[in-house]
């Protein structure tokens, strides 16, 4: 996209969840029309998303919380919304170069949240 600026949103992990999010996902795309958006999930949450992200745009993160940080890295990530309320998530987008994190503050992360 234009500016270069990567967000990433963190996709729930149900397929039944990704469908209910849709019209935020919709919603996030639509603010940021000048940023590249990655969608981070699960392949069963990513293949839920096809009317709404292009497939260049979806990344599977590895097991591993530094390798799922690099790939985020890699992709030059600023921006992450959380959609799953979990810690994980939360820590992969800040180790991961989120400058920008916004989510849910519970389960313990709202220190990673910005």
């Amino acid at each position: 996209m234009a500016n270069g600026v990567s967000t990433a949103i963190f996709l729930p992990n149900w397929v039944g969840d990704v469908v209910m999010a849709t019209p935020a996902i919709r919603a996030l795309v639509r603010h940021w029309p000048n940023e590249r958006i990655v969608f981070v999930g699960k392949p069963i949450a990513l293949a839920t998303l096809g009317p709404v992200a292009e497939p260049q745009d979806m990344i599977e993160l590895p097991r591993g919380v530094f390798a799922a940080c690099r790939v985020l890295r890699k992709q030059g990530v600023h921006r992450a919304v959380l959609l799953p309320n979990s810690f994980r998530s939360a820590l992969i987008a800040r180790l991961g170069g989120a400058r920008s994190i916004a989510g849910y503050a519970r389960d313990g992360r709202s220190w990673l949240l910005t």
